[in-house]
């Protein structure tokens, strides 16, 4: 499993940048096997385009299994990520969905590749620009994703299921669609999907 650095509680920055970004802001829905590990930001010109919420997961058994180290409490990291972007923040031509889905999948199967390359040199470049393209040309094809509606308030309130595309590459798999003027992106590994709940909520 992947291991990663970091507190086992969020940051309590990540509130004031949440509440900066506004919402909506999506995350997937609460269950036993997962607990927010915190979020990062992708920002232009002084703006928020970008906010990506990390989770950590339990084993079978449901334990956490966070460990001390001198980094602080280590955990196993969520190979998945919600992504919520204003529409157009990639910057890209055409459909703004399907570049954020591109963007998003391309970064997250390249963090977790081994690459036989030096960063920064021409092949490592050559590398990235080469997964970049295929995943830009890959079968799209109709998915769905399920939006949890209900609260305390209307908890007979039924779930909203969307329209959304899929790519899949290697052991990643993204979904991409646009709720209420903003572009949500599921990009996980398999082997975690099989884990847990995929459905989204929204976070505020």
């Amino acid at each position: 499993m992947w291991q990663s650095d970091g507190a086992s509680h969020p940051d309590p920055h990540d509130e004031e940048r949440l509440a900066e970004f506004g919402p909506p802001i999506f995350g997937f829905v609460p269950q036993p096997r997962l607990r927010e590990r915190g979020w990062s930001w992708f920002a232009r010109d002084g703006l928020t385009l970008e906010a990506q919420a990390h989770y950590w997961l339990a084993d079978p058994n449901g334990d956490f299994a966070f460990r001390d180290s001198p980094l602080g409490q280590l955990g196993t990291e969520l190979r998945g990520y919600v992504f919520t972007d204003v529409v157009g923040s990639t910057g890209r031509r055409g459909n703004p969905a399907h570049s954020a889905l591109v963007q998003h999948l391309d970064s997250v199967v390249g963090n977790h590749q081994r690459s036989r390359y030096e960063p920064g040199t021409p092949q490592w470049m050559d590398h990235g620009e080469s997964r970049r393209t295929a995943i830009d040309r890959a079968p799209v094809e109709l998915a769905t994703l399920t939006l949890i509606t209900a609260t305390a308030a209307e908890p007979a309130t039924p779930d909203r299921s969307v329209r959304a595309v899929a790519v899949t590459t290697g052991d990643f798999s993204a979904t991409t669609t646009t709720i209420d003027g903003r572009i949500v992106t599921v990009v996980i590994h398999h082997a975690d999907r099989d884990a847990i709940d995929i459905r989204l909520t929204r976070r505020m």
